[in-house]
């Protein structure tokens, strides 16, 4: 898989890590300003389910703007826009668990581009860049909780 190409992503996002996570490839990224300055994290992983057909996932394992004197500036705003462009120019689906419990910004995501599909959990949202069934949207939750939500 390797690593995405320097103008895959914008400045915002600088690649620290790459490993394997079976059965995907995880990638830790700084989210980081022009000016240098690290303000927070965001962690992804690239996994392939072949059954009942080939399918490309990128998973969202976290998102962090840890000092509180940088929430609100839309540093993750443009953090998960510069991660939509990835998982688009891919031609990958997106899959996240939500576990944002303040209210008022439950719909972080939402705003971004994600949905929530009936019938596969209230937690989990998706990016699709094809239509799928929500028997693989199911099984696809099953492979993330099974390897990568700890």
């Amino acid at each position: 898989m390797g690593s995405p190409s320097k103008n895959m992503i914008e400045s915002c996002l600088k690649i620290n890590k790459e490993y394997p996570w079976f059965p995907g490839i995880r990638q830790d990224f700084s989210i980081v300003l022009e000016d240098e300055r690290t303000v927070g994290s965001l962690s992804i992983t690239r996994f392939t389910i072949t059954e009942p057909f080939e399918t490309r996932w990128t998973y969202l394992n976290s998102i962090q703007i840890p000092d509180l004197e940088n929430r609100g500036q839309s540093f993750a705003s443009q953090a998960m826009r510069e991660v939509n462009k990835l998982i688009k120019l891919e031609d990958r689906n997106g899959i996240l668990k939500n576990s944002i419990i303040e209210r008022n910004k439950r719909d972080f995501y939402r705003h971004q581009g994600w949905t929530k599909v009936g019938g596969v959990g209230t937690q989990w949202e998706f990016l699709l860049n094809q239509p799928l069934s929500v028997f693989l949207m199911r099984q696809t939750i099953s492979v993330v909780k099974e390897n990568f939500v700890r």
